[in-house]
């Protein structure tokens, strides 16, 4: 037995030895595992890089896509506003006698035409006579053209004045003839 006790440590250095190659070895199989599950987790890595590109162009392109939302929306403000539903007549002669008024027009008379359905659209003219000067006139158009609304002019006539002259510039009467549209919410669309 005695010589068992003297021996013992010797069991105690096999026992650490076969514990630390034990550990060793199950060191090492967990290495291998993890380099064996290096390839998918590298595909895993890929595909979420693919994923989060995707996700990028997305939101970029609906950043794109609500910008020209705004964009579409702004121009059916405007077409709105340029071809509404309704004709208001005062509302229409009310603008151009401000124009007038503007510019100084004398003698300006409004009359008033009947509305005529043109299909998704309504027309409605509108008679304007007055006097002034050529320059006026042209004035006058380009106001118009700065209307909100669309306003067409259907005809011109502008005629030297008979009556005496009491400035240096020739004096005119102008007459024209001012269509104003609305939409016909009423219209079926062409189904062609």
């Amino acid at each position: 037995m005695t010589m068992l006790v003297k021996q013992i440590h010797w069991i105690f250095i096999l026992l650490g030895a076969w514990s630390a190659f034990e550990s060793y070895e199950e060191k090492n199989q967990q290495i291998e595992q993890i380099k064996q599950s290096i390839p998918s987790i590298r595909n895993q890595i890929s595909k979420v890089k693919l994923q989060i590109e995707k996700e990028k162009k997305y939101l970029e392109q609906r950043d794109t896509v609500q910008e020209r939302v705004r964009e579409v929306q702004k121009q059916i403000e405007l077409t709105q506003k340029q071809l509404p539903t309704e004709v208001n007549a005062t509302e229409v002669q009310q603008a151009l006698s401000q124009i007038g008024q503007k510019i100084k027009f004398k003698d300006v008379e409004f009359n008033q035409g009947k509305e005529e359905e043109q299909g998704f659209y309504f027309t409605k003219q509108f008679k304007f006579q007055s006097r002034g000067t050529y320059l006026q006139s042209l004035i006058f158009l380009e106001q118009l053209e700065k209307q909100e609304r669309i306003l067409n002019v259907q005809s011109l006539k502008i005629m030297a004045d008979t009556e005496e002259r009491r400035s240096r510039f020739q004096v005119v009467s102008f007459e024209t003839t001012i269509e104003s549209y609305r939409y016909n919410p009423f219209s079926k669309g062409s189904t062609e």
